[in-house]
């Protein structure tokens, strides 16, 4: 998919994958965060605050990218098993 990246690290011997969201979603995503944090610093109480933070803010852009990361992930596969790569999930460790 175009405008999405993968960052792998290397860690010892094991190879992590990441896969990155595009840049446009992070921006969106700190507007929205900038937006409900003024709306929760300008609430009546602390506790109405946090609600509004919590429930307008954290909640909505955990769900914006777990949907957009599991597309992600979904793609990555499909692509992986069109090239004839395995994801290595069913290997066997050595004897």
């Amino acid at each position: 998919m175009p405008g999405f990246g993968f960052l792998s690290v290397l860690c010892g011997k094991i190879k992590f994958s990441f896969i990155l969201p595009p840049m446009y979603l992070y921006i969106i995503a700190i507007g929205w965060a900038y937006v409900i944090l003024m709306m929760a610093v300008t609430a009546k109480s602390f506790v109405s605050g946090a609600l509004t933070f919590i429930f307008l803010g954290l909640l909505p852009l955990g769900i914006v990218f777990y949907i957009t990361l599991r597309r992600l992930r979904r793609s990555r596969m499909a692509a992986q098993e069109r090239l004839g790569q395995p994801d290595r999930s069913d290997t066997q460790p050595d004897q």
